[in-house]
């Protein structure tokens, strides 16, 4: 519809004019406005997980490094980027890793620089224990769930579990850990979040984290031993996604980046992971991930350290032997004195990480609301509410019908002083 001058008075015209241009900004605002609390941001990036929930792939590690090797000593050397077997330094890895909730299965191949394989490792969570063996099952090793090294699942190291530990990236992005930067940035040409998060447990170190406005997926992590605003603070680690894939559920995935780990001093040198997903191996099909790939059974004659009950174990094979094929705290207690009934609680780990456990244990400010998110209540973008449309329409109506109305009455008082 045009507006004319002549038909209008000029208060009319422009009062309808700035509130058709409001309504019109408002709506635009509406749709388009970025995220702006750390809840939402949160949100968003629950709603990504839970389409990652249950899934599995196949990956490939490349290591590359620089400078002069330090003296790690022996606990650093699997955060460190330079893991090796005796004199056998890991050049590459291929693995396979899946997960179901809490429950996680991986298994890397490591090779040297001329692609001979020098070992390779399964290991299993079950949501109670871990297990962990060589490829052929023959020698192996139970431990709490808490000893599981979160690093063995390469592709999480994009960023999906930071901190390279348990948790989700929902689960700290929470006022009591995390904080969101007041203005967006961009990364690769795409506008992030800003978020600085301190690790939950201890020993406590830092990370500033971009996160993708509409993905939900961290494009770039950086790791510091004190708080990113400090001016003390070092760069300890750094990590550049370099490609995101879209899963068939409409997830978001990064499947290609690079994990740096920087050492200065005395020696200066850099590690680089380089970490690549298979995009054509990714699967979140549940045929594809049964439940038995979650669950290990030591073969008979096989060596077995159980470090809960601490004892040595020579596997039978048998499915329900609970010394290897399932202790959980109520098992423990009931093996090392069967008359006497067990006077701890029943372990909450499958509760305590799973997003959709019914009893999840997590606290009111760590718990997701999956019906909100998977509605797309707190979605990054929301629609525009109905009533607003509804007034821009009426508003339209209402200014055609007085355009009409004074035009009409405009005509015939000119034609009456034509006719005069």
């Amino acid at each position: 519809m045009v507006c004319s001058t002549s038909l209008l008075p000029g208060g009319l015209l422009v009062w309808m004019c700035l509130f058709h241009v409001a309504l019109i900004g408002q709506i635009a605002f509406t749709e388009q406005s970025p995220v702006e609390t750390l809840e939402s941001v949160r949100n968003l990036v629950a709603k990504n997980e839970a389409l990652m929930c249950l899934i599995k792939m196949d990956y490939r590690l490349d290591y590359e490094r620089t400078g002069d090797v330090p003296d790690f000593g022996s606990k650093a050397l699997t955060s460190s980027g330079y893991m090796k077997t005796g004199d056998s330094v890991f050049a590459s890895c291929e693995g396979v890793w899946a997960q179901d909730g809490i429950r996680q299965y991986s298994f890397n191949d490591y090779f040297d620089s001329s692609a001979e394989l020098i070992t390779g490792y399964i290991n299993i969570v079950d949501g109670e224990v871990m297990k962990r063996a060589k490829p052929d099952l023959m020698k192996g090793k139970i431990s709490k769930m808490e000893e599981f090294n979160w690093r063995d699942i390469f592709p999480a190291l994009l960023g999906l579990r930071p901190f390279e530990a348990e948790n989700n990236l929902s689960d700290i992005l929470v006022p009591q850990y995390a904080s969101l930067h007041k203005d967006t940035e961009m990364v690769d040409g795409r506008q992030v979040y800003v978020v600085d998060v301190n690790r939950p447990v201890q020993p406590v170190y830092f990370a500033r984290i971009w996160i993708d406005r509409l993905w939900g997926v961290p494009l770039k992590l950086q790791y510091f031993d004190v708080h990113p605003t400090t001016t003390q603070n070092r760069l300890r680690v750094e990590v550049n996604v370099n490609k995101v894939h879209q899963l068939s559920n409409g997830g978001h995935l990064a499947v290609k980046g690079t994990r740096s780990v920087f050492f200065s001093g005395a020696k200066t040198w850099t590690a680089n992971e380089h970490i690549t997903i298979d995009v054509n191996s990714i699967t979140t099909r549940r045929e594809d991930i049964p439940d038995s790939l979650f669950s290990l059974t030591f073969p008979k004659g096989a060596k077995i350290y159980n470090s809960i009950l601490g004892i040595s174990l020579t596997g039978t094979g048998q499915v329900d032997d609970p010394r290897v094929n399932w202790v959980s705290d109520i098992g423990i207690t009931q093996l090392q004195n069967p008359n006497e009934p067990s006077q701890k609680e029943p372990s909450t780990a499958v509760a305590r990480n799973t997003p959709n456990h019914p009893e999840s244990d997590r606290s009111p400010a760590a718990t997701i609301n999956q019906t909100k998110v998977l509605s797309g209540e707190h979605s990054a973008t929301k629609r525009y509410p109905p009533l607003l449309f509804i007034l821009f329409l009426f508003s339209l109506l209402v200014a055609f019908a007085l355009t009409f109305v004074i035009g009409t009455l405009r005509t015939r008082n000119l034609k009456a002083k034509g006719d005069k």
